[in-house]
């Protein structure tokens, strides 16, 4: 009985595990090996590493590539409160404070950041000799 728990937790943890491993859902194949895609998060930094990683997953895993060559990369602010406010909400959210409404759950339901990202599969250069 103890060794089916330990098998059940077992593949339970490594479900987890892979379910948090990149992924490329998010890329829309393109014409003429230009693909693309669309990440939103709470700051710039997040979407722009959130796109890169899904597409470096998607070169890897579908095109069998080694290397994502980003085309362009564009990053906006996307809410209906100001940029400004959406940031100070962040701020007070993450202090713990939820000032009047300006708490993580209202920030997060009302704003954040879109990177929309062109990218290219190719085999990496090599450095000649």
């Amino acid at each position: 009985m103890n060794q089916k728990i330990a098998m059940l937790i077992t593949l339970l943890l490594t479900l987890v595990f892979l379910s948090a491993c990149a992924t490329h859902e998010l890329v829309r194949p393109g014409a003429r090996g230009i693909h693309s895609v669309k990440v939103h998060a709470d700051t710039p930094e997040i979407t722009s590493s959130k796109a890169l990683s899904q597409a470096r997953s998607y070169c890897k895993e579908v095109e069998k590539t080694k290397a994502a060559y980003i085309l362009t990369e564009r990053t906006s602010y996307k809410g209906s409160m100001s940029e400004r406010n959406f940031r100070a909400a962040k701020t007070f959210g993450n202090a713990g404070l939820g000032l009047i409404g300006l708490g993580a759950n209202a920030m997060a339901a009302d704003g954040g950041y879109n990177t929309k990202m062109t990218f290219t599969c190719k085999q990496p250069l090599t450095a000649r000799r």
